[in-house]
C-alpha cells in the first residue's frame, strides 16, 4: 500500500511541470467557481425574466449542486478506473454543453436542465483535480498546492458575485454563461499542453453503476423531500412516496456496497479518524459557504429589505470574498507546518461565530456596510476551510483510492451546499411568513390582503411590490415595515442554523483529528 499522501514508486517524467498542472486545474476551478457564485447575484434578474417563485429560484441554484453531489462520488471512482485526466476532459466538455444550454434557455425548465449538466460536469472534474495534485506534488508541498487551489476557489467567491451582477445589470445574464465557452476553450488548451504528460495508475476495478445509481436516487429524494415538503405537505402522499423511494435507495446502496468487490465507497475509509474529520468538516464548510453567499444575496436583493441590484449585492460580498482568498492561502501554509487539527478547527469556529454574529446583530435598520463587515468573520472561516478540510481527509488515504476518497469528500461539500439552500430556504420562508402573519393580524389587515402579501413573499420582488401597492395607502408603510422585519427574522434563523452546523463541526474536528498529521487506512 502507498504511504498516505505519496505516490510511491510512480514517479513523473521530466516533461511534467507540476506548477503548470496546478495552473490548468485552477483555471477550470475558476470557471466552475464563477458560475457557482455568479448566479447568486444574477438570480434575481433571472427570476424577474422568467417570473420564478422562491422555490423555483432555489431549484435553479440546487439543480447544479444536486447534480454535482450525486455524481462526484462516482466521478472519483471513475477517475480511479478510467483515469483522472480522462474524467477531467469529459467534465470540461459537459460543462460547455451546460453553459450553452443555459445561455440559450427559453424558460426556467431548460435553465434548470442546463444547470444540472454543469453540476454533473463539476462532479466529474473536482475529484480528478485533487487526485492530480497528489500525483504531481510531493507530500511536503501538497498543503501549499492545495492552498493555492483553494485560494483560487476563494478568489471566485470574491469576484464571482460582482462578475455575475455585472453581466446581469449590463449586457444580460445570458452572457454570464456564454462567456464560459471561451474560458473553457482556454482550459482545454492548457489541459492538452500540461496534463497529457502526467503519468497515472488506473485500477482494474469495474465502475460501481448500481452504487452510483442508488446513491444518486437516495440523495435526490432526500433533497426533494426537504425542499418540496412544505408545499406538498409533510404528510402528503407525494412527499411520503418520495421519502420511501429515498430510504429504499439508501438501503440498496448500503447492501450493494457491502457485496460488490469494487464498491463506489469503501466504508473502511471511515475507520480513519482523520478521513472522517475531513468528510464532516468539508460538509460543514460547504454548508457555511453557500449559506453565506445565497442568503446574503437574496436578503440584500429582496424588495422587502435593501432592494439592491445584482451588482450592488455583489459589492456587499466583496470584502468577505477578499478575506476568504487571503485566509485560504494562509490556511494551507499553516497546515504544512503544524498539521490540520488547529487550522481546521479554527476554520469551523470562525465560520460558526460569524454566522452567530449575523444572526444576533442584523436588524431592520442595519446598513449594508455593517452586514458586509460582519460577514467577513464567516468568510475567514470558510476560506481557511477551503485549504484544510479536504486535505485533512485526503492525507489519510492511500493513493490507489485517492479519486474515490476525493469524490466522497467533494460529495460531502456539495451535499452541504444543497442542504443549506433546501433547508435554509424552508426555514427562512416559514419564519418570515409566520412573523408577517402575526404582525399583519395585529395591524388589522384583512385576511384576503394578508393572503396576497403572504403569497408575494414567496414570489419575485416585483410581485411583492404589487401586493403592497394594492393595499390602502394608510396601511402601506406599516405593512412594508412588517414585511422587512419578517424577512430579517427569516434571515437570522437561517444564519443561526448555519452557526449550529459549523460549531458542531469544530468539535468533531478537534476530537477526530487529534495531534497526528495523518493516518492511513486500508481500503
Amino acid at each position: 500500500m502507498d504511504e498516505p499522501g505519496n505516490q510511491g514508486a510512480l514517479s513523473q517524467p521530466p516533461s511534467v511541470r507540476p506548477w503548470w498542472v496546478l495552473v490548468t486545474l485552477c483555471w477550470s476551478l475558476l470557471v466552475i467557481g464563477l458560475n457557482t457564485t455568479g448566479i447568486n447575484t444574477a438570480i434575481g434578474v433571472i427570476a424577474e425574466d422568467f417570473e420564478m417563485s422562491t422555490t423555483a429560484v432555489a431549484w435553479a441554484v440546487n439543480a447544479y449542486l444536486l447534480a454535482a453531489a450525486t455524481t462526484v462520488a462516482a466521478g472519483g471512482q471513475f477517475g480511479d478506473v478510467l483515469g483522472r485526466r480522462r474524467m477531467f476532459a469529459i467534465g470540461l466538455g459537459l460543462f460547455a454543453v451546460g453553459s450553452a444550454t443555459i445561455a440559450a434557455a427559453p424558460g426556467p425548465e431548460v435553465l434548470v436542465a442546463g444547470r444540472a449538466f454543469q453540476g454533473m460536469a463539476s462532479g466529474l472534474m473536482l475529484p480528478a483535480q485533487l487526485a492530480l495534485v497528489r500525483l504531481v506534488f510531493p507530500e511536503a508541498k501538497q498543503g501549499t498546492a492545495v492552498g493555492i487551489w483553494a485560494a483560487t476557489a476563494s478568489f471566485t467567491f470574491a469576484v464571482g458575485p460582482l462578475y455575475g451582477g455585472a453581466f446581469a445589470d449590463t449586457i444580460g445574464w445570458r452572457w454570464l454563461f456564454a462567456a464560459d465557452l471561451l474560458l473553457l476553450a482556454v482550459g482545454g488548451m492548457l489541459a492538452w499542453l500540461f496534463l497529457l504528460p502526467v503519468r497515472e495508475r488506473v485500477s482494474g476495478a469495474r465502475p460501481d453503476l448500481v452504487g452510483a445509481a442508488s446513491l444518486g436516487v437516495a440523495t435526490i429524494a432526500a433533497i426533494v423531500v426537504l425542499q418540496q415538503g412544505g408545499s406538498w405537505g409533510w404528510t402528503g402522499p407525494l412527499t411520503l412516496g418520495v421519502a420511501v423511494l429515498g430510504i429504499a435507495s439508501g438501503v440498496v446502496f448500503v447492501l450493494a456496497e457491502a457485496r460488490t468487490a469494487d464498491p463506489l465507497v469503501h466504508f473502511s475509509l471511515f475507520r480513519s479518524r482523520a478521513y472522517s474529520a475531513g468528510v464532516i468538516t468539508t460538509f460543514a464548510q460547504g454548508f457555511g459557504l453557500m449559506g453565506l453567499l445565497y442568503f446574503v444575496s437574496i436578503f440584500t436583493e429582496s424588495a422587502a429589505t435593501y432592494d439592491l441590484s445584482a451588482l450592488e449585492a455583489g459589492l456587499v460580498l466583496v470584502p468577505g470574498g477578499l478575506v476568504m482568498f487571503i485566509s485560504a492561502l494562509v490556511g494551507g501554509r499553516v497546515a504544512d507546518r503544524v498539521g490540520y487539527r488547529v487550522p481546521n478547527t479554527v476554520a469551523m469556529l470562525l465560520g460558526g461565530i460569524g454566522a452567530l454574529a449575523l444572526a444576533g446583530t442584523v436588524e431592520p435598520g442595519t446598513s449594508t456596510t455593517s452586514l458586509a463587515l460582519v460577514a467577513t468573520i464567516t468568510a475567514a472561516g470558510v476560506g481557511i476551510g477551503f485549504s484544510t478540510t479536504s486535505a485533512a481527509g485526503m492525507v489519510a488515504v492511500p493513493s490507489a483510492v485517492s479519486g474515490e476518497a476525493g469524490g466522497v469528500i467533494n460529495m460531502s461539500r456539495y451535499v452541504g451546499t444543497v442542504l443549506v439552500v433546501a433547508v435554509g430556504t424552508v426555514l427562512y420562508t416559514q419564519v418570515a411568513q409566520d412573523r408577517l402573519d402575526d404582525d399583519l393580524g395585529r395591524l388589522g389587515v384583512s385576511s384576503s390582503e394578508e393572503l396576497s402579501v403572504d403569497r408575494a413573499m414567496g414570489q419575485s420582488a416585483g410581485e411583492l411590490k404589487k401586493a403592497v401597492d394594492a393595499l390602502p395607502e394608510s396601511e402601506q408603510s406599516e405593512v412594508t415595515a412588517a414585511v422587512r422585519s419578517a424577512s430579517v427574522d427569516g434571515f437570522r434563523w437561517a444564519e443561526a442554523m448555519i452557526a449550529l452546523v459549523l460549531l458542531a463541526a469544530a468539535v468533531a474536528s478537534w476530537v477526530l483529528l487529534g495531534t497526528r498529521r495523518g493516518e492511513s487506512v486500508e481500503a
